[in-house]
C-alpha cells in the first residue's frame, strides 16, 4: 500500500531548514559579537533579533507539532490549515516578544542594589579580558575563546573576574575610560558636538538679540517718522495750530516731557524741526538697541561680555563671559589660555582637553563601581544598574535560546527527514513516530558529541569556579557547545539567507591583539564600551551619536 506524505510536512521541512539557516548562522554570530567588545547598543540591537527569532522558533514548533497535525487529521487542506497556523503563529511571535523583551526589564528591574554593583565590574573585567586574555591565553577570534569570555559575568562574580583580568579596579576604570572616550580624534568631535549642543541657547539667545538690534536699527527711520507724526498730533491737541516758540512756558514744558523720554533736545529746539527730531528719535532707538543687546547678553552668557551685534559665531566662543561659562560646566581644570569651541584645533584639544577628559571619565566610572550596592537603586543611578544587569546577563541568555532553538529544530528536522525517508521506501516502520524520533534523537545526539570538547581545559578550568548554581553548569554547557556548530554555521552563513540578514546587524567588534592571528570580516572598532556608565549629572546635552551613556564632561 502507497504511503502518502502530508503536503504540510514537506512544508515544515523546507520551513525548519530555511529556519535553521538562519538560526545556526546567528548562533555562532552571537559568539563572535558578544565575546568581542559588544557596546550596549549592540547587545539591545541583537537582543531584539533574537527575540524574534525565539518567536519563530516557539511557533514553528507549535503548528507544526499542534496545528498541522490536528488540522490535517479533521479533512482540511494544506492552505486551510496553513492559514488556521498562521492566525496562531503570529500572536505566538508577537506574545514571545514582547515576553522576552518583559524578561529582560524585569530582571533588570528588580536585581538587589549588589546584583547591580556585581554586573557593572564585571562588565568592567570581562571587556579587559577579552583584549588581554586570560590565564595565559592570548585574546583571539578562536570560537572557543569567544564562546568562553561571551558567558564570563553570567558565570562568575566580579572579584574572580577582576582577579583574572589581571587589574586592580582603577587600572579597569582608567582603561574603560580610554574605551569610552575613545581616541582624540573621535574625543574632539565627540566633544564639538556636545558642545555646540550644550551651547546652543546661549547661542540662539545671543543670535536672538543680534536680530533684534538689527531689525531696530534697520527700522530706525520709519520709527523716528512713526513718533514724529504722533509728537505733531500730540502739539496739535495741546496747542492747536499754535507751536509753541522757545523761551515761552508751553515750550519749556515741552522740551522738559521730550528730556523724560530720552530726547537729547536742547532749550532752543523748535518744535516743528522734523529733521532734527527724527535725528534725536533714531540716535535714541540706536541707544536703546544696544542697551537690550548688553542686557540680553549679560543675562544669557554672564556678566563681563564684550559681544556686541557685529560677532559672530568664533566671536561667540571667545567671548571671556561664554568661555567662563564653558568651564563652569565642564568642571574641569584645563589651561587658562585654551579656548574652547566646537572648531577646536586636533592639536589643543589632545594636548589641553583630552588627558582631563580622560581623568574625569576614569573618576566617575571608578566612583560609581565604588558605591555602595544600595546606591545602584537610587533614583539617579537605577538606570545604570540596570543596564549593567542586563549587560551581563543577556548574552547568556540569548545564547541559551538560540542553542536551545537550533538544536530543537534540528531534532524536527531530522524528524521530518525520517517521515519522508520511509514513505519514499513504503515503510509503515521508518515512517512511523518512534523511528522519527528515534532517528531524530540520535541525529541530535551525533550533533551534541560532535560539538565537544569546544573549550581548551585551561579555560574550562577557569570557567568550572563558577558558582552559579544549576544555571551556572547550564549556561557552561552551552558555551561548550557553541564552537562546535562554527563550521556548519559558517556554510550555511555563506550559502543561505543570513548573508542579507546579518549585514543589518552590527558587526563584531575585536581588539587588534585578538585580530592577529587572522583577519576575519568583522569591523575593527575600539571605541565603544560594553559597560553602561553613568551619565554627568549637572548638564543636560542634546543626544549625539553615541552608542553607550558615556561619562564625558558636559559643556
Amino acid at each position: 500500500m502507497r504511503l502518502k506524505v502530508p503536503t504540510y510536512m514537506i512544508a515544515m521541512l523546507a520551513i525548519t531548514g530555511l529556519y535553521l539557516t538562519v538560526e545556526i548562522p546567528f548562533s555562532i554570530y552571537l559568539v563572535r559579537i558578544l565575546g568581542g567588545s559588544a557596546t550596549e547598543a549592540d547587545i539591545d540591537t541583537v537582543e531584539k533579533f533574537g527575540r524574534l527569532l525565539t518567536g519563530i522558533a516557539i511557533a514553528l514548533a507549535y503548528v507544526g507539532i499542534r496545528i498541522y497535525p490536528r488540522y490535517h487529521a479533521y479533512g482540511y487542506s494544506f492552505g486551510a490549515s496553513t492559514r488556521q497556523a498562521l492566525f496562531r503563529a503570529v500572536p505566538i511571535i508577537v506574545l514571545t516578544y514582547v515576553g522576552l523583551h518583559i524578561y529582560g526589564e524585569v530582571r533588570g528591574m528588580f536585581s538587589t542594589g549588589d546584583a547591580r554593583k556585581e554586573a557593572f565590574i564585571s562588565n568592567l573585567a570581562k571587556r579587559t579580558i577579552s583584549e588581554d586574555g586570560l590565564a595565559g591565553v592570548s585574546p583571539s577570534l578562536d570560537p572557543s575563546w569567544l564562546a568562553a569570555v561571551s558567558g564570563m559575568p553570567a558565570l562568575l562574580n566580579s572579584d574572580d573576574l577582576v582577579s583574572l583580568s589581571g587589574q586592580s579596579l582603577d587600572e579597569l576604570a582608567r582603561r574603560e575610560a580610554m574605551r569610552s572616550v575613545g581616541d582624540a580624534e573621535t574625543a574632539r568631535d565627540a566633544f564639538a558636538t556636545e558642545l555646540d549642543a550644550s551651547m546652543a541657547p546661549a547661542f540662539k539667545q545671543f543670535s536672538s538679540a543680534v536680530g533684534q538690534y538689527r531689525a531696530a536699527v534697520n527700522n530706525r527711520e520709519y520709527t523716528a517718522e512713526r513718533e514724529w507724526y504722533d509728537f505733531r498730533d500730540r502739539l496739535r491737541t495741546y496747542f492747536g495750530s499754535n507751536v509753541p516758540r522757545p523761551g515761552s512756558s508751553e515750550h519749556a514744558r515741552v522740551i522738559r516731557k521730550m528730556r523724560e523720554d530720552g530726547l537729547p533736545v536742547s532749550g532752543r529746539f523748535r518744535l516743528d524741526d522734523k529733521a532734527g527730531f527724527m535725528a534725536m528719535v533714531m540716535k535714541k532707538v540706536v541707544r536703546e538697541a544696544g542697551s537690550e543687546f548688553s542686557k540680553g547678553v549679560a543675562l544669557d552668557v554672564g556678566k563681563g561680555s564684550r559681544l556686541t551685534p557685529d560677532s559672530g559665531k568664533g566671536d561667540f566662543y571667545g567671548d571671556p563671559a561664554v568661555q567662563r561659562l564653558v568651564r563652569e560646566r565642564l568642571s574641569m581644570k584645563l589651561p587658562s589660555g585654551l579656548i574652547l569651541s566646537p572648531d577646536i584645533e586636533l592639536e589643543s584639544f589632545r594636548d589641553g582637553v583630552y588627558p582631563a577628559l580622560l581623568k574625569r571619565a576614569a573618576s566617575e566610572i571608578l566612583e560609581t563601581a565604588n558605591m555602595r550596592g544600595a546606591s545602584f537603586t537610587s533614583q539617579v543611578n537605577r538606570e545604570t544598574g540596570e543596564a549593567a544587569v542586563k549587560a551581563a546577563t543577556l548574552p547568556s541568555t540569548a545564547l541559551l535560546l538560540s542553542l536551545a532553538g537550533a538544536l530543537f529544530h534540528i531534532h524536527k528536522f531530522s524528524g521530518y527527514l525520517m517521515l519522508i525517508f520511509g514513505t519514499a521506501l513504503r515503510s509503515r516502520v521508518l515512517a512511523s513516530k518512534p523511528s522519527r524520533h528515534a532517528f531524530a534523537a540520535a541525529a541530535l545526539a551525533l550533533a551534541v558529541i560532535g560539538m565537544r570538547p569546544a573549550i581548551p581545559s585551561h579555560i574550562e578550568g577557569v570557567l568550572s569556579k563558577s558558582e552559579a548554581g544549576v544555571y551556572g553548569h547550564v549556561v557552561a554547557g552551552a558555551i561548550s557547545l557553541q564552537p562546535g556548530m562554527f563550521l556548519i554555521g559558517d556554510t550555511m552563513a555563506s550559502f543561505g539567507p543570513w548573508q542579507l540578514i546579518g549585514s543589518q546587524l552590527p558587526a563584531p567588534r575585536h581588539s587588534e591583539a585578538s585580530m592577529a592571528s587572522v583577519v576575519p570580516s568583522v569591523s575593527d572598532e575600539q571605541t565603544a564600551s560594553v559597560v553602561p556608565l553613568p551619565e554627568a549629572k549637572p548638564v543636560q546635552v542634546a543626544e549625539a551619536d553615541f552608542v553607550v551613556p558615556i561619562p564625558l564632561p558636559r559643556p
